[in-house]
C-alpha cells in the first residue's frame, strides 16, 4: 500500500482512464446510437479486426453476433458512453452495421430482464 492507505498498485481495474481510449471525445464520428441498438460485425471489420487496437478488436470480434451498446460496454468493462464512441466510429467506417430486428430486440429484451433479476 502507498502511504496514507491508498492501494492504487494493487488497483483491479483498467489501467487506462476511459478518455484516453475515445481521445477526450464524448461523441463519435457517427450517428448517435441508443443504448439498446444492435449492432453486428460486417465482413470488411472481421477481414481487419486483427491489425486494430485492442479496443475495435473486442468489439469486432464480440459483435460477430448482434450485440446492444449495453452488452459491449459490460463486455469490455467501460462506461456506456464510451462503447458509443467507440461503436459510432466503427458504424461510421464500415466495419459494424446496425442490425435492425425485432425477433432480435425480443431476445435482447428478455437477456436483459434475465440479467438484472439474477442481481
Amino acid at each position: 500500500m502507498i502511504e496514507g492507505g491508498d492501494a492504487y498498485g494493487q488497483h483491479e481495474g483498467p489501467l487506462v482512464r476511459p478518455y484516453m481510449v475515445t481521445g477526450g471525445r464524448t461523441r463519435s464520428d457517427g450517428e448517435s446510437l441508443a443504448l439498446e441498438t444492435l449492432v453486428t460485425t460486417t465482413g470488411r471489420g472481421l477481414a481487419i479486426a486483427d491489425r486494430r487496437r485492442f479496443e475495435h478488436r473486442h468489439i469486432l470480434t464480440a459483435c460477430r453476433d448482434p450485440l446492444s451498446i449495453a452488452e459491449v460496454a459490460a463486455e469490455l468493462e467501460v462506461p456506456a458512453g464510451v462503447a458509443r464512441v467507440l461503436i459510432g466510429d466503427l458504424v461510421a467506417e464500415g466495419m459494424l452495421r446496425i442490425f435492425d430486428s425485432t425477433d432480435t430486440n425480443e431476445q435482447v429484451i428478455r437477456r436483459l430482464i434475465d440479467g438484472v433479476r439474477s442481481l
